[in-house]
């Protein structure tokens, strides 16, 4: 695993200073992720029944995807914040997100477009992450030193006792989120652009803690990281039995219950306890095994080091891909193909996106030298 001394790229990209190092299991683990979300875009399109196998990818994603994205923008906003002034970090974040979340107009819904939702409650939580870093500058009294000393762990009793109260926490809030949505209140509503990325009943708090727990991820990575041989094992566990308690539970057990209401509040109840078991047991192998395992810390090259493009322009080769392979009667296999078109074309756009920069950046150093050897020619 690298050192503490090599540095991370940030989740967006940074317009100040030139990183010559990288951790690179941070790129490849949000490649990964973005590779997901296009296959869970497909998914999304296809409007599978209910107790299909496609809809549990569904869910499982909303529960999961969005917590680690969130994890990989606190760890990047940590380390980024260890080199970079704040007044640095905000420019640099705030022109490479706020251009994406203005995109297509507040308001609006398109499929096409990116994971707004995410970008723009990325975008608070850094602005608030930097307002209370101000505060703390400015009025060390503002927070207690006591309450923020019991949020880092200092033994293996205290970080157990950390995560259950926020687990516990979180169990709390999905079912009274999903029992407010139940009479069409919500608590968080970001109808914006994207309805593909709506976020779900976990939301805002489960990025929330995500997003502190990327912070500091120091503070906490001796206590979480798993063994590779465990990761492995926990990961395949984790992800068979939120498959098959899934299934069970849309298809068998919760529909068997009498009375309307005895339903609805058995199913948000249960729901909250299989949201909140994935959202800690699928992300902390998943941390372990990208943070620890060889092949997941090698450079994997430039197809993951620029990922934003993928995630905002993957859902057109998606829809043509879904609107060609119609006749495919198999939505597994449907969803399979779209996703994978998806990729591969958001992958080129890529390339080519780079290497017209690229070309473009060569282009403007070149006529600098020419303009500054002509101008010493003349003055010799």
């Amino acid at each position: 695993m690298p050192g503490n001394f090599e540095r991370e790229p940030n989740s967006l990209p940074l317009l100040i200073g030139k990183r010559s190092q990288r951790l690179h299991y941070l790129d490849n683990l949000r490649a990964l992720l973005t590779v997901i979300l296009i296959f869970h875009h497909a998914v999304y399109r296809i409007s599978p029944a209910q107790q299909d196998i496609l809809a549990i990818f569904h869910l499982i994603n909303r529960s999961a995807l969005w917590a680690l994205f969130f994890f990989v923008s606190g760890r990047s906003a940590g380390l980024a914040l260890s080199r970079l002034s704040d007044y640095q970090f905000f420019l640099s974040r705030a022109l490479s997100s706020q251009w994406k979340v203005v995109f297509g107009g507040p308001g609006m819904s398109t499929p096409l477009s990116g994971p707004a939702a995410y970008i723009l409650i990325l975008l608070i939580l850094d602005s608030l992450l930097l307002l209370f870093r101000w505060a703390e500058r400015i009025h060390p009294e503002f927070i207690p030193s006591k309450f923020l000393n019991r949020l880092q762990p200092t033994s293996e009793r205290h970080f157990t006792n950390i995560v259950a109260l926020v687990l516990t926490t979180l169990v709390a809030w999905r079912f009274i989120h999903s029992s407010l949505n139940q009479l069409d209140f919500r608590i968080l509503h970001l109808h914006i652009i994207d309805t593909n990325d709506e976020p779900g009943a976990d939301a805002p708090l489960s990025y929330i803690v995500a997003y502190l727990f990327g912070l500091n991820f120091d503070r906490f990575k001796k206590y979480i990281i798993m063994d590779l041989p465990a990761a492995y094992i926990s990961l395949f566990i984790s992800l068979f039995a939120a498959y098959a308690t899934m299934w069970l539970y849309l298809s068998i057990i919760i529909w068997q219950f009498p009375g309307s209401r005895f339903r609805l509040t058995t199913h948000n109840f249960l729901f909250a306890f299989w949201d909140t078991y994935l959202f800690y047991t699928i992300p902390v192998p998943l941390i372990s095994i990208f943070s620890e395992a060889s092949w997941a810390t090698r450079d994997w090259g430039v197809l993951v080091k620029h990922t934003y493009i993928q995630s905002y322009l993957n859902m057109i080769p998606v829809l043509l891909a879904l609107h060609w392979f119609k006749w495919v009667e198999s939505w597994p296999w449907r969803a399979v193909i779209a996703g994978s078109i998806g990729v591969m074309a958001s992958w080129l756009v890529m390339l080519l996106s780079v290497t017209l920069r690229n070309g473009l950046v060569r282009l403007v150093r070149r006529h600098k030298i020419n303009r500054t050897l002509n101008a010493l020619r003349r003055w010799a």
